[in-house]
C-alpha cells in the first residue's frame, strides 16, 4: 500500500525546545563505568579517563542536554562521596542496583564530560534519602563564585570558575515503591518539593526545577496545587516492554504521544483550577524499550532492530 505524507514547513504550530534532543545516563550496568568511564590508566584509549570511541560517538548524536546521575541510582546518591581525589573517595552499596559504586565519576567528571560533548547538564538531586540541605549544598558547590565552604571546596578540586548547572531535578519517580525514599502519595511528594525547592532557590533562584509527575492524574493534580508555584517541569517516564511484535512496537510512539497529550491537558486544566500563574512544562526525560527479564547487578538486555526503529521515531 502506497502512503504520502506532507509537510507544510511554513505553517508554525508552536515552540520547540531543542532540549527535546537530550540524553540520560546512569550508574547502571556498563553504561558508565565500561562505557563512559574507563580511568586514565586504562589501556583502553581514553581522553581523561573518558573512553574515547564513546566520547567520539556521542558527540556525533549532538545531545542539547544529559540527565545523570538517574534514574533510581539518584534516590541514593549523595554527592559529596564523588567529589575529590578518586582513591579518596569511598565504595558504596547502591541499593537501587544492589551493586558496587566506586564513586570514581562523580559531579566533576561528568561535568567536565558534559563539556567535552558539547551537552548541557541537567542534575537530578537525591530527594529519596538525602536531605534540602544535601541538595542546596550540591547547587552551591556547582554554581556559586563566592567564598562560602562548597565553592571554595571546588575551587580546591582545581575548578575555579562555577559551572552555572541550570537545570535540577528534585528526586527520580517517588510514586514506585522501588524507588529508595518512596512517596505515600502527590502530596506528600509536593511538600518534599517545596522544602527542596526553597532550599536550593535560596542558593541560586536562577535554577530551573524538574518535579516528579507521573501518569497517575491524582498525583498530579496533588503536585500542581500544593506545589505548582515551586518548580517549572513535570517529569513523565514512559517504557515500552520490550518482546513486543514488531508491528506493535514501532507503532507504540503513536500510544506515547497520545498519552503525553493527556498529562499535558491535565496539567494545563490544573493550573487553571488552582490559579497557578507560573508556566508548568513536561519534562520526557526518561523513556525506551525496557526488558524486564533483565536481572541484577547489570541489567544487560539484548535488543534488535524494532527496538532501534522504535527509539528513532
Amino acid at each position: 500500500m502506497e502512503c504520502k505524507a506532507f509537510v507544510d514547513a511554513t505553517s508554525p504550530i508552536g515552540r520547540f525546545d531543542r532540549r527535546c534532543y537530550g540524553q540520560f545516563i546512569e550508574h547502571l550496568g556498563k553504561c558508565i563505568y565500561g562505557g563512559i568511564w574507563v580511568g586514565e590508566n586504562s589501556k583502553i584509549p581514553n581522553v581523561k579517563g573518558f573512553r574515547q570511541d564513546v566520547l567520539e560517538a556521542i558527540r556525533e548524536l549532538k545531545p542539547q542536554i544529559v540527565r545523570w546521575p538517574g534514574g533510581n541510582f539518584a534516590s541514593g546518591y549523595h554527592w559529596i562521596d564523588g567529589i575529590g581525589p578518586r582513591h579518596q573517595r569511598p565504595r558504596r552499596f547502591d541499593m537501587a542496583w544492589g551493586s558496587e559504586e566506586p564513586n570514581e565519576f562523580g559531579t566533576d567528571e561528568f561535568l567536565e564530560w558534559c563539556r567535552l560533548v558539547g551537552a548541557d547538564p541537567f542534575i537530578v538531586v537525591n530527594a529519596g534519602n538525602g536531605n534540602p540541605s544535601e541538595a542546596a549544598d550540591w547547587v552551591e558547590y556547582c554554581n556559586s563564585a563566592g567564598q562560602t565552604y562548597y565553592a571554595s571546596l571546588r575551587r580546591s578540586h582545581g575548578i575555579d570558575k562555577p559551572y552555572g548547572v541550570r537545570l535540577w531535578g528534585i528526586g527520580n519517580e517517588l510514586y514506585g515503591r522501588w524507588q529508595v525514599g518512596f512517596c505515600i502519595d502527590g502530596k506528600e511528594c509536593a511538600r518534599r518539593t517545596i522544602e527542596f525547592s526553597n532550599e536550593m532557590r535560596k542558593v541560586d533562584p536562577s535554577i530551573e526545577l524538574v518535579a516528579v509527575g507521573c501518569e497517575d492524574p491524582e498525583w498530579n493534580l496533588s503536585m500542581i496545587k500544593e506545589a505548582g508555584d515551586y518548580f517549572d517541569y513535570l517529569s513523565i517516564h514512559i517504557y515500552i516492554r520490550g518482546g513486543r511484535p514488531y508491528r506493535e512496537l514501532v507503532a507504540s510512539p503513536v500510544d506515547v504521544e497520545r498519552r503525553l497529550m493527556g498529562v499535558y491537558r491535565l496539567v494545563e486544566a490544573a493550573r487553571r483550577r488552582y490559579g497557578i500563574k507560573r508556566e508548568i512544562k513536561l519534562a520526557f526525560d526518561e523513556w525506551n524499550v525496557w526488558y524486564p527479564e533483565a536481572k541484577a547487578p547489570l541489567h544487560e538486555q539484548i535488543t534488535g532492530v524494532g527496538d532501534a526503529v522504535f527509539t528513532g521515531l
